[in-house]
């Protein structure tokens, strides 16, 4: 995925994006 997480590493889909808390 794209997102990025509080740490700033990628995530994927599916998973919380740190601080904005979204989920897709």
């Amino acid at each position: 995925g794209d997102l990025l997480d509080e740490s700033g590493m990628p995530t994927p889909v599916g998973k919380t994006t740190g601080n904005l808390g979204l989920q897709l």
